[in-house]
């Protein structure tokens, strides 16, 4: 009987159906039986626990790179040179310190992907020690081994970017066989700690510091006690040791209270960098162990009223006499110029020389006869950051507060402004945080023709692109911090993050206050102070023009963009 076109269409799909159903069942039960095989692997009747053990210890040891040199070891024999036979008998004991305990676990599967590419020869060589018959003919199979999944658990491993807090010391990611954007316990306390303490104590009191323009003094002081303020200082010299990301986390939080409030206590990030990149112990136990004694402030002089982002522009000079250093210029726009105890200062000290050693790094005590605090400048935004002139007259610096080596102050500052750059960005994406959160808000409750705008597609897409650019500001900051606590060079991704957080934040404090309509044009919101405070990110540390030229300088110093 000829098949209809209605047989055809009702039964063809149930045929292909039941071949599939067939072709599943086969290819279980084979999956099944591969696994029963390793199990099991070898004819006399080994187990594969003695494997998984020297596996789950050489996960847990995460230093498999130690091991590189054992690659040749004969798995049959065992016959490994007698450094590869200390090394792999270390196993078991070793510990690099890098690595600490996190709250979850990987898959096997990811886990162990990353220890076949690396690690190879290593684990064969192990699984023969363990007493594994047949270990080359296993580790060859090594797709079946994600099926012991269940009884394979591997040691926990440290997340890009989950470090432990206060290690002080750089991240070691060699043997990172996943990725991960979940924070650690820490970082999360922290974070959590900020975020109470914007809320709580900086958004109740930002209005009266916008409109008073006093310091914070108050709020810097409160910020200090909780462990906010100085988080970089290494331990050695009495702080918290906290990383770049780590800084950024809280900073971001601090930006949400009120940029002003957290550029007043993120200042003394910047006036450090420079001691963190080139000073002696005694001279950073001296300067940043004052910071973490008591809640003071410091300052970085860097700009100057013609040199700003052309920071080889600089004016100020210093001549040496004797054993001493005279300074003579003046600087301009100075971030806690009026509260600091002390300053980073750049100066000339060789007329003839490039700018690459033409300049040298001074901490200047500011009680120093002939220094002159100028007025605080009224700015539109960011009204209680204290921002004011300082003129140095004859101002006599000793040889013990040069930093690092004279000619060597424009590469200190270059190098400063890639550790405070993400902090910068960070702090751009928390005011577009904010100004995203009110908007959203003030969307949900504002109707207009019977619902509320929020419903309205012109404003859902304009809130979708704000939450869009600060997702991807936030991230792109946390690879520029990631770099640093890496010990990379992050020159591009910091002039990255710096230049698209600025001009993102801009971008959402003006789409926020076209959202609010003739309410986010006056002082009863707080949208209109996040536009003013807005600004300065596309100016201070780097214009966003110059940020764009580093990114060009470093993309064509490439041979490729590759990750």
């Amino acid at each position: 009987m000829r098949p209809t076109a209605l047989s055809i269409a009702v039964h063809g799909p149930l045929y292909c159906l039941g071949w599939i159903l067939f072709a599943v069942l086969v290819l279980n039960s084979v999956k099944k039986a591969d696994a029963a095989k390793y199990v099991n692997p070898s004819p006399e009747g080994n187990s594969w626990a003695p494997c998984q053990f020297a596996v789950e210890q050489l996960a847990a040891e995460g230093n498999g790179t130690t091991y590189g040199s054992c690659l040749a070891c004969d798995p049959t024999n065992l016959e490994c040179p007698p450094k590869c036979q200390s090394l792999i008998d270390s196993t078991y004991k070793s510990c690099d310190g890098v690595y600490a305990p996190q709250d979850d676990y990987f898959d096997a599967s990811h886990t162990l992907n990353g220890y076949w590419n690396d690690n190879f020869g290593v684990l064969r060589v192990l699984a023969a020690r363990c007493g594994c018959n047949n270990s080359l003919a296993m580790w060859r199979q090594r797709p079946s081994l994600f099926m012991l999944s269940k009884s394979l658990r591997p040691a926990r491993l440290l997340r890009p970017g989950a470090r432990s807090f206060a290690l002080g010391q750089h991240i070691d990611d060699s043997q990172f066989s996943a990725f991960s954007l979940k924070l650690s316990d820490d970082q999360r306390e922290f974070q959590q700690l900020a975020r109470k303490f914007a809320r709580e104590e900086m958004i109740p009191k930002e209005k009266h510091y916008d409109q008073t323009m006093e310091y914070p003094q108050e709020i810097f002081e409160k910020a200090w006690e909780l462990g906010l303020v100085n988080t970089h200082v290494p331990e050695k010299f009495g702080g918290l040791g906290l990383g770049s990301l780590d800084g950024c986390i809280v900073g971001e939080e601090l930006a949400y209270g009120c940029t002003g409030m957290a550029t007043a206590m993120e200042a003394n990030g910047l006036a450090t960098a420079p001691l963190l990149v080139a000073g002696s112990d005694a001279q950073n136990k001296k300067y940043l162990g004052r910071l973490v004694e008591e809640p003071i402030q410091a300052a970085y002089c860097v700009t100057e009223p013609g040199a700003g982002s052309d920071v080889a522009g600089a004016k100020t000079t210093a001549v040496k006499k004797g054993d001493k250093w005279v300074l003579n210029g003046s600087k301009m726009w100075i971030t806690n110029g009026g509260v600091a105890k002390w300053f980073f200062v750049l100066a000339k000290t060789d007329a003839d020389a490039n700018a690459g050693s033409a300049f040298t790094g001074f901490i200047v005590d500011a009680d120093s006869p002939g220094i002159t605090v100028g007025r605080k400048e009224i700015n539109i935004g960011q009204r209680c950051s204290d921002t004011r002139g300082i003129t140095f007259e004859d101002v006599v610096v000793p040889e013990e507060n040069v930093l690092g080596d004279p000619g060597y102050g424009f590469k200190i500052a270059m190098q400063a402004f890639d550790i405070t750059r993400p902090p910068v960005a960070i702090g751009a994406v928390g005011l577009a945080r904010r100004a995203f959160d009110e908007a959203r808000q003030y969307a949900l409750e504002r109707k207009t023709m019977g619902v509320p705008i929020a419903m309205h597609q012109a404003i859902q897409f304009m809130l979708a692109d704000m939450a869009t650019g600060i997702e991807a500001g936030r991230q792109l900051t946390y690879k520029a911090a990631y770099e640093i606590d890496c010990g990379r060079k992050n020159t591009m991704y910091a002039s990255m993050a710096k230049r698209f957080a600025g001009d993102h934040a801009n971008k959402v404090a003006t789409d926020a206050i076209q959202i609010f309509g003739g309410a986010g044009f006056n002082t009863e919101y707080p949208v209109e102070k996040l536009f003013r405070d807005a600004k300065i990110y596309q100016i201070y540390e780097g214009t966003s023009q110059i940020q764009r030229m580093i990114i060009a300088k470093e993309m064509f110093s490439r041979q490729t963009m590759d990750p």
